[in-house]
């Protein structure tokens, strides 16, 4: 699959949750071909500041319409500009980029963990799967209620749990708390959120709780800050068994297994 360079035009860029926005794009070429996972390179602004593009994953993409949805947060200088974009605004991106989830075949239950908007990709991925009659949970956790994603956004065939840090929504606590209800009920689990998330996921998983099951899938897409998303600055690397991996090229899917040493060695453990 080759990467496009397009100049996509924005349809709508609307507030959905606290700090939280869906930037829908005409996209034609990147729509066709995007998966669950996947990402575009996005520069923010109108010239060269800030001189980086941003990758963001895709939330959805509807092939026909040739357009695709961008869940985002604003957190800094790219998506501060990228707030005040309009309607009718073009926007110059690369995609789609990196690796998509694999779906074992014969298998029904899928279980997926978000944490902030690391829901985009697996709404993405539930969107493709359900008609082909698979069934999901979706375990999604924030800070608080208002910053969860409306469960408008989702298939209505999922079943949407939330947790937040304050009680304010759900299970007070955090997300990974939820996952042993699930998790012997899934064939396979997904994830995507922020490395505390996925230390506290990873330390589960090593103490073999939940009822473990080695041979069980555990896919998680990584949100790695990148500098070029092409492979070659290195900026995104993490360390695996098979040594030194780039997020942008060899990922951003990663087995659970692959990543416990590059998790061990961040500090922290929790979710949101």
């Amino acid at each position: 699959m080759s990467v496009i360079q397009e100049h996509a035009r924005i349809v709508s860029n609307e507030p959905v949750a606290d700090g939280l926005f869906i930037v829908r794009l005409h996209s034609p070429q990147i729509a066709a071909q995007c998966q669950p996972a996947q990402f575009v390179h996005t520069r923010c602004g109108d010239g060269i500041d800030p001189l980086l593009l941003r990758p963001f994953s895709m939330l959805t993409a509807d092939r026909e319409a040739g357009t695709l949805d961008i869940l985002y947060q604003v957190v800094g200088r790219g998506t501060e500009l990228l707030k005040n974009r309009r309607a009718g605004d073009e926007i110059m991106q690369l995609g789609p980029l990196g690796k998509t989830f694999s779906v074992p075949p014969n298998q029904a239950n899928l279980l997926m963990v978000g944490g902030g908007i690391g829901i985009a990709p697996l709404v993405f991925l539930a969107e493709l799967m359900i008609p082909k009659g698979y069934t999901v949970t979706l375990l999604a956790g924030a800070r608080t209620a208002a910053r969860h994603l409306p469960a408008e956004h989702l298939p209505p065939a999922v079943e949407y749990v939330l947790a937040t840090d304050d009680g304010s929504a759900g299970h007070h606590g955090p997300v990974t708390d939820l996952i042993a209800d699930y998790y012997l009920w899934s064939d396979a689990v997904y994830v995507c959120g922020p490395w505390p998330m996925l230390t506290a996921i990873d330390a589960a998983y090593q103490a073999r709780l939940w009822g473990w099951n080695s041979k069980k899938p555990i896919q998680v897409s990584l949100e790695n800050q990148m500098g070029c998303a092409m492979g070659v600055c290195l900026g995104c690397v993490v360390t695996t068994p098979q040594g030194y991996q780039r997020v942008c090229r060899d990922g951003p899917v990663f087995s659970l297994g692959d990543l416990h040493q590059e998790v061990v060695s961040r500090p922290g453990v929790g979710s949101h």
